[in-house]
């Protein structure tokens, strides 16, 4: 009954340790990227207004240049207008996907 009731703890602490899905902890932001997502398919940063797409091809191209290093602490927060509703959800969405794509790991949206 022991050898049985060890073993079973040895399987479990074994599966628990080799588990590939365990989060890691993120490194810090070395660098953040804000935007408001105004729901008419247009994103403000800074005291620009740019079409998401534009957003988005910029960071893809900003990226593309970074060490994975770099990439890993590259931090996108978006934030939804209030007035915007439904549309700047689906809007922050798409780019939250973009992102993932490009392999930016540090991207919200609130």
């Amino acid at each position: 009954m022991r050898t049985c009731a060890a073993v079973l703890a040895a399987v479990a602490f074994a599966a628990c340790a080799s588990d590939p899905e365990a989060p890691s902890l993120l490194p810090a932001a070395t660098e953040v990227v804000v935007a408001q997502v105004t729901g008419d398919s247009f994103v403000r940063t800074g005291d620009r207004r740019i079409p998401r797409e534009a957003f988005v091809l910029e960071l893809r191209q900003r990226t593309r240049a970074m060490t994975r290093a770099q990439r890993d602490g590259f931090r996108v927060e978006l934030a939804i207008d209030a007035d915007a509703g439904e549309p700047a959800i689906r809007d922050a969405e798409w780019v939250l996907d973009q992102l993932q794509i490009m392999g930016i790991r540090q991207a919200s949206y609130r």
